[in-house]
């Protein structure tokens, strides 16, 4: 029995097309996996949406019903970095990323959320 050791061209072009699709599924996944365009901020004063912001962008920003509390975006994540409140709870919370998270700083009635859909597995564990 003799084993033919070269390829003919049927068989480069077999390989060729499973390389291929094997690159157009990878390529799919790495693009459907992405979760921080799907995440923002959301700003709330009173119980109110006073600002939406993406955190694609890293920035710094404050409300204009509370211009003495600043907001920072780096990294996609986002958090108080200054407040003149007495207690600093907002800015000791640092900086979330999670959709469902969520802070605040009651003295001046500002809650900052992450909404949207993340791909992540971040379970919710009620027992922490």
């Amino acid at each position: 029995m003799r084993i033919q050791k070269s390829t003919n061209r049927n068989d480069l072009i077999l390989i060729s097309c499973i390389l291929l699709i094997a690159i157009i599924f990878i390529f799919a996944q790495q693009v459907l996996n992405r979760d921080i365009d799907l995440v923002y901020g959301k700003v709330l004063f009173n119980g109110d949406v006073v600002k939406e912001v993406s955190l694609l962008q890293d920035k710094t920003f404050s409300v204009e019903e509370v211009p003495q509390v600043i907001f920072e975006i780096r990294d996609g994540n986002i958090g108080f970095v200054y407040s003149d409140c007495p207690d600093q709870i907002c800015v000791d919370a640092g900086f979330l990323h999670r959709s469902g998270q969520a802070t605040a700083c009651l003295p001046f009635g500002l809650t900052l959320l992450v909404s949207g859909t993340t791909n992540q597995n971040d379970d919710i564990d009620i027992f922490n």
